[in-house]
């Protein structure tokens, strides 16, 4: 029995879509056990944590390989290497938020546990609405392939890795608003009692905002992937896999962040270079003749892992007296 959600360059059997679901809760649990109790992370043990969850990645994507056959492994990877490259944004957003509310270090994991949970709920309804969408109207690829090279000529010219100020941000004064919040920290509760009242706990709106903003990122991030690849299956099982990883990645990029200057540069390259792909694509548009161009999975990954590539040597071995001239 094939279960085919949104049409498919290729059959997913059902057992397959229960297996990789069931697979995917089963890590979280075992994720959620081993960080059961709220403690510090450092540098090693992120490394660590970073090499296992790049390696199931990895298994995922050979059983896929194994199965499905190269093309469709191809656009595995392909997808996973662009969403947890598009994802650094998220996590320096992350660090400024936890930074900004004061929420301790040993806070850390578990607020992002539940940020990373949120994300793979709302990435998953964003593929499938996004994957109906483009499948009905395609001139909606070319709205997606302008956002995303917008985006890419915004990031591009930005001098920071991320701009984000908790202070003005919408997301934070329209969550003020809605939800009775208490200023106060009482270590990982999320209610705490207040003047005789219960509020949600700073902990809990922490948690909120980075969800909402995740939200906002997921709008560059979702198209970039689906750009390569539109088969359900292999976009959701892409994203979670990128997504599972990231709380490990923040540990690391917090201590190596400055290291990696010019990374931004790179993936402004890569969402540019995507947006292109997005417009070019169709060979119909509003029952008009388009470009039509087909560009491979197997030359879009190259694209994709050199572009990051040259970004890390860059950074790691231009001097850095270059560095005002390449981020101004």
């Amino acid at each position: 029995m094939n279960i085919n959600i949104i049409e498919s360059s290729f059959n997913v059997p059902l057992i397959w879509w229960i297996g990789t679901l069931v697979w995917f809760c089963v890590l979280l649990t075992i994720d959620l056990f081993l960080h059961k109790k709220s403690t510090d992370t450092n540098i090693k043990r992120a490394i660590i944590n970073t090499i296992a969850w790049f390696s199931l990645a990895f298994l995922l994507g050979a059983v896929i390989w194994i199965r499905f056959g190269q093309e469709v492994g191809l656009k595995y990877f392909s997808g996973y290497l662009i969403e947890e490259s598009l994802s650094i944004d998220n996590i320096f957003v992350w660090g400024i938020l936890l930074t900004y509310f004061a929420i301790p270090n040993k806070l850390h994991y578990k607020v992002l546990f539940y940020g990373v949970f949120g994300a793979i709920i709302f990435r998953s309804i964003f593929v499938f609405l996004g994957i109906a969408i483009i499948s009905t109207f395609q001139v909606t690829l070319l709205l997606l392939g302008a956002l995303v090279m917008a985006s890419g000529i915004k990031l591009f010219k930005s001098k920071n890795a991320i701009k984000f100020d908790p202070q003005n941000s919408f997301i934070v004064k329209l969550i003020s608003k809605v939800l009775p919040v208490s200023n106060k920290l009482d270590g990982d509760k999320l209610v705490v009692k207040t003047g005789g009242k219960y509020k949600f706990s700073l902990l809990f709106f922490v948690i909120c905002v980075i969800e909402l903003t995740d939200i906002a990122f997921a709008i560059d991030s979702v198209p970039s992937v689906i750009a390569i690849v539109r088969d359900p299956y292999i976009v959701l099982a892409s994203n979670i896999s990128a997504i599972l990883g990231l709380r490990s990645l923040y540990f690391i990029f917090e201590s190596l962040k400055n290291k990696f200057w010019f990374l931004n540069k790179g993936l402004a390259v890569i969402l540019f270079g995507i947006g292109i792909k997005l417009i070019v694509e169709p060979a119909r548009i509003l029952n008009h003749a388009w470009f039509n161009i087909n560009i491979s999975t197997t030359l879009t990954l190259s694209f994709i892992v050199t572009i990051i590539l040259f970004s890390i040597l860059i950074s790691l071995y231009l001097p850095k007296k270059y560095k005002k001239y390449l981020t101004s």
